[in-house]
């Protein structure tokens, strides 16, 4: 038995810890098929990053991800209930691989960067490690913020100049949905502590940190640079290239054509990432 980033792992040859976890991830990707919150694309994708997690992050990364992907299903799952299947103008309710990668990609890298550096420098790994669950963090964050707001009820408002937006608009934020962002995040912080209680304020702290600032600044990038369409069919804004209708949306109305949601995603985990880079360095022993 070893002790890595406080937990205790039980040693088992690589080939048998990476067949362990390439059979979880596999159970996972078919768990979401079979409920449909993973699309074929997706459930594919689920199952080569929560391999790679848990083959270079163990079992804190792991269960950071198992975190992040039942709250997300079950938040979403308890949104389409509460308020019909209404498509979302970025995103259906199955992820497809672009989704689960711009979710989980960060902290991946994260976690191979922390376990290359564990042998060479072990605070740089320590710290990349924290980076790898801020990434989950702040993923979980959006997501919360984004399920509860919308339960709420509460009409968002644009984070930039507070005036009322419609709901499921990209950089519209509620109350409840702010204060759900940090609580995402504290939850992958505790389930990134399975194991090493003696740490478990600090992964708390980062988490609820990361959850709350990857929120806000996916809110940011939403109502800044990510890219909103006109169609010419349904005469409505799109924040998808392609709109509901089947038809290319013809006209940029803001943003950058080729920052769509996934890309805002993905920046939102790597800022998530450079924050609890930055607060590990203080807060983790």
């Amino acid at each position: 038995m070893r002790v890595l980033f406080g937990v205790a792992i039980v040693s088992v040859s690589p080939v048998l810890h990476w067949m362990l976890g390439l059979a979880v991830a596999a159970c996972f990707g078919l768990l979401g098929l079979l409920t449909r919150a993973l699309a074929p694309s997706g459930a594919f994708a689920t199952v080569v990053i929560g391999s790679l997690a848990y083959g270079f992050g163990n079992l804190p990364l792991a269960a950071a991800l198992v975190a992040f992907f039942i709250s997300g299903s079950l938040l979403s799952r308890l949104s389409e209930v509460r308020l019909g299947r209404v498509a979302r103008p970025t995103q259906g309710s199955s992820r497809d691989a672009m989704q689960v990668l711009a979710n989980g990609g960060a902290a991946v890298a994260c976690a191979a960067a922390s376990a290359f550096a564990h042998a060479h420098a072990p605070r740089a790994s320590s710290a990349f490690f924290a980076a790898a669950i801020g990434a989950v963090a702040a993923a979980a964050g959006d997501t919360w913020s984004t399920e509860l707001g919308g339960l709420s009820g509460r009409t968002p408002r644009s984070l930039l100049s507070w005036q009322l937006v419609a709901a499921g608009r990209s950089g519209g934020v509620t109350l409840p949905g702010i204060v759900a962002a940090p609580a995402g995040g504290a939850a992958i912080g505790f389930a990134a502590a399975l194991g090493d209680e003696k740490q478990l304020l600090a992964w708390v702290a980062i988490g609820t940190a990361c959850g709350l600032i990857g929120s806000l600044f996916d809110s940011l990038l939403g109502a800044t640079l990510q890219a909103v369409w006109y169609c010419e069919t349904c005469k409505k804004e799109s924040e998808q290239r392609v709109h509901d209708c089947g038809r290319a949306a013809g006209r940029l109305v803001r943003g950058w054509p080729l920052l769509d949601n996934n890309g805002v995603n993905a920046a939102a985990t790597l800022v998530g990432a450079c924050s609890a880079y930055a607060l590990a360095r203080g807060l983790l022993t």
